[in-house]
């Protein structure tokens, strides 16, 4: 997926029957990491940020007939200059027939990387056949569900097939937390159980009821508002989130073109926990 709100696949190779993906290095860390260094949250210039890049990233995937299933702060990498970049596509799924013969494709490769002469640290003759009987198809089953459970949809969570919806249901947990520094309330469940029901049964974000959204700004608000709907139907496209008076003067497109502003996403000390 060439986008440079993607990470880069560098490279793979097999090593004792398990297939190892390279990925582009990011030099500081996850969003998760940043926001426990910022634990009341980023300001909305700095969230707006993140997400407009975030969002770009998203509509490629989109654009290439992909839902990306597990968007979290863990999966939101920064580089080195401080852009963000979309990585651990485990959970993708593909929406349109095209996807699905791309993946098609990779599945074969994937068999044929498995299924080759390898040479092994340590072997007698220099090489090895890889045992191909040790690789399982379900590995890349496209009906396996995935997924992070807090950011999880309703619908998913009913046994929905992923969706652009589901794609940004996520999107604005990870902006409810970006901007209050914790996810909805539904994180706060003592067991998965629990936190599914609660999200099957929210009945929507609101500020009234929810005090944290309280100090956001009302454009804020009303994104988050739209993007949490339980029904899937009636959330916004990415067009209509891009287009939104909250990214109001951004120019999403070109934020990967644009240096970052001073002070975003400067790095800081992991957070031992």
């Amino acid at each position: 997926m060439p986008h440079p709100g993607i990470t880069r696949l560098v490279s793979a190779f097999m090593y004792h029957s398990e297939c190892y993906l390279v990925l582009e290095y990011a030099a500081n860390g996850d969003m998760f990491d940043y926001l426990q260094a910022h634990p009341s949250g980023l300001s909305e210039g700095e969230a707006k940020r993140a997400l407009g890049e975030v969002l770009a990233a998203l509509d490629s995937i989109q654009q290439q007939g992909f839902v990306y299933v597990d968007l979290k702060p863990e999966n939101i990498v920064i580089t080195s200059t401080r852009h963000m970049k979309l990585t651990d596509f485990g959970g993708a799924r593909p929406y349109t027939a095209e996807a699905e013969k791309e993946v098609e494709k990779s599945r074969h490769a994937v068999q044929e990387l498995r299924s080759g002469d390898w040479k092994y640290e340590g072997s007698d003759d220099g090489s090895v056949e890889a045992e191909a009987d040790h690789f399982d198809e379900s590995e890349l089953d496209s009906t396996k569900m995935e997924g992070t459970t807090i950011y999880m949809a309703p619908e998913l969570l009913r046994g929905q097939y992923p969706s652009v919806a589901s794609d940004l249901w996520a999107y604005g947990v990870v902006m409810y937390q970006l901007l209050t520094g914790r996810p909805p309330e539904w994180a706060d469940a003592a067991a998965d159980e629990e936190m599914e029901d609660k999200i099957v049964h929210f009945g929507g974000a609101d500020a009234g009821s929810d005090e944290r959204l309280a100090g956001l700004s009302s454009d804020a608000q009303d994104l988050i508002k739209k993007l949490l709907n339980p029904n899937p139907d009636l959330r916004p496209s990415i067009e209509e989130v891009m287009n939104h008076p909250w990214f109001a003067g951004m120019d999403i497109g070109d934020l990967y073109l644009e240096p970052v502003p001073e002070g975003y996403f400067r790095p800081v000390e992991k957070v031992q926990t």
